[in-house]
């Protein structure tokens, strides 16, 4: 299962005085009954030019590729980030569901806001095994690497690229709609998925879908995007949403 640590470069630098900061990830996940079942721990060193690199990051932050490998089931995710100068240190947790994949359920993932390649500084997970073919980064589209974003911070002018990821919708043509609810619950019309175009993926039953998203018209708040795709010849349909925020 992969997992994307976003963490913001300004509260991570708070009180940095050296010009290489030292930054811990550690992550953890345990089953309901509180067994731990996987984990990842890494450091990862940066050397900050004083005016370009520190006020670079500062501006965006460090996101960090992990994965766990875990069977099918419920768990609860705990992930830690510290600045081992500083002390400074950030947690998250999470609660997660892994899907019995070898029955084929149809499933559709979050849709995936894809980040400005210069915005983020992206650290893949390093590992001692001997063999890591088998640690494949999965946010791809076309062949091409992309760095999602957790959640997407847009201002009304802007048009963001959306990756949509579909399991076992069957086949033929398959129909995309996207709905934009704001914090009181209200649904809006403004911000539809635009450009949606089918990519081959080379692997049955995975189908990626790129699309446009338009925040034109939005005030500034925050809101959740949600999105359907159904295979009109099945009749079956998968939703999926993520939260996204419009800044003024």
């Amino acid at each position: 299962m992969p997992v994307i640590v976003e963490v913001g470069g300004k509260g991570l630098l708070v009180d940095q005085a050296s010009d290489k900061v030292n930054i811990d990830f550690f992550g953890y996940v345990s089953d309901l009954k509180g067994e731990m079942r996987d984990f990842f721990t890494q450091r990862v060193s940066l050397n900050l030019d004083k005016k370009k690199g520190k006020k670079s990051l500062e501006e965006s932050g460090i996101k960090y590729y992990g994965h766990f490998d875990l069977p099918s089931g419920s768990y609860r995710l705990r992930v830690l980030v510290r600045n081992a100068d500083t002390g400074k240190t950030g947690v998250e947790t999470a609660r997660i569901d892994v899907p019995f994949f070898a029955k084929a359920q149809p499933s559709l993932l979050p849709p995936f806001f894809i980040e400005s390649a210069q915005k983020w500084l992206l650290v893949r997970e390093r590992t001692d095994q001997a063999d890591q073919s088998s640690i494949v980064y999965p946010f791809t589209v076309g062949g091409e690497p992309y760095i999602p974003s957790a959640r997407p911070s847009l201002r009304a002018e802007d048009s963001a690229r959306v990756c949509l990821v579909a399991y076992n919708l069957g086949q033929g043509d398959l129909s995309v709609r996207g709905q934009v609810v704001d914090s009181a619950g209200r649904t809006t019309d403004l911000g539809p998925l635009k450009n949606v175009e089918r990519t081959a993926s080379g692997i049955d039953g995975l189908e990626k879908m790129m699309a446009t998203f338009e925040p034109r018209g939005l005030a500034a708040g925050d809101y959740v995007l949600k999105v359907a795709v159904s295979n009109p010849r099945t009749g079956h349909e998968e939703t999926s949403s993520l939260a996204f925020q419009v800044l003024r």
